[in-house]
C-alpha cells in the first residue's frame, strides 16, 4: 500500500470513528437518563431525550459531509436510537400513573423495537437506492419524534393520565402506514418557517417552553393523519 493510499485509509477511519462517537454519544444520553429516572425528577431525563436527538441529528449529516458510511454505522444507530427513543421514554411513560402507565410504557417501547427493526432492516436490503430527495416522508411516526413527543408531556406535567395517553398514541402511530414528513426537513424547510419556527417561539414566549414543545408535538403527530386524509381525498 502506497504512502497516499494509507493516508486516505487512515482518514477514513478517523471520520468512521468520528462519527461512532457522535452516536455513541446520542445512547450515551439515553442511558443517562435512565440512570437519572431512579434518582432524580423526570425533567432531567426528558430533557436528555432532546440532547440526544441532537447528536442523532448531527452524526447522519457529518458522515455524508466527510464521505463515510458503512453497514455498521447503520446498525449502531439504530441501537442507540433503541435506549433514547425507545427505552428512555418507555421507562417516562411507565413510571407515570400507576397501571396505564406501566400498559403503555410497554406498548411504546414494543412500538418503537418493531419500527427500528423494521427501519434498520430495509436500510441494510441489498440494493437500497440512496434517499429520497428532500423533503423525506417516512411512513409511521419517527421514534425521536415519538420520543420528544413523550418528554414534552413528561416536562409539561400536571395533567394525570396525559402521560399514559401519549405514549399509547405515539406507539401506534409508530407502525401505522401514515406518512410524516422528516422532522428535520420540517425544521429546516423556508415553506414551514411559520410553523416550524415562529409559532413554537410564539408559544414559548406566551405559555413558556413546556407548552409550546408540547402543542408543537401534538401538532407533529396530528400531522400524519391530516397528511394521509388528504392525500385521500386527491
Amino acid at each position: 500500500m502506497t504512502a497516499g493510499a494509507k493516508t486516505a485509509a487512515g482518514a477514513a477511519g478517523l471520520h468512521l470513528r468520528l462519527v461512532a462517537a457522535l452516536t455513541l454519544a446520542n445512547a450515551g444520553c439515553g442511558f443517562a437518563g435512565v440512570i437519572l429516572l431512579g434518582t432524580e425528577p423526570s425533567l432531567l431525563p426528558a430533557g436528555l431525550v432532546f440532547a440526544a436527538w441532537g447528536f442523532d441529528m448531527a452524526d447522519g449529516p457529518v458522515a455524508r459531509r466527510l464521505g463515510v458510511s458503512s453497514r455498521f454505522g447503520a446498525v449502531l444507530d439504530s441501537l442507540a436510537d433503541a435506549v433514547s427513543f425507545g427505552v428512555l421514554p418507555a421507562l417516562l411513560v411507565a413510571t407515570a400513573d400507576g397501571i396505564a402507565g406501566r400498559l403503555a410504557g410497554g406498548a411504546y417501547l414494543a412500538a418503537a423495537l418493531v419500527r427500528l427493526a423494521r427501519f434498520t432492516a430495509a436500510a441494510l436490503k441489498p440494493g437500497t437506492r440512496p434517499p429520497p430527495a428532500r423533503p423525506r416522508v417516512f411512513a409511521g411516526l419517527p421514534s425521536p419524534a415519538a420520543a420528544m413527543a413523550v418528554a414534552s408531556v413528561t416536562l409539561l406535567g400536571g395533567f394525570p393520565g396525559l402521560l399514559p395517553l401519549t405514549g399509547a398514541i405515539a406507539a401506534g402511530l409508530m407502525v401505522s402506514p401514515l406518512p410524516y414528513v422528516d422532522l428535520v426537513d420540517l425544521v429546516a424547510s423556508r415553506r414551514a418557517l411559520a410553523w416550524a419556527g415562529l409559532v413554537p417561539v410564539g408559544l414559548a414566549l406566551a405559555f413558556g417552553i413546556p407548552t409550546a414543545l408540547s402543542l408543537f408535538f401534538a401538532g407533529y403527530l396530528l400531522s400524519g393523519p391530516v397528511l394521509a386524509a388528504m392525500r385521500s381525498a386527491r
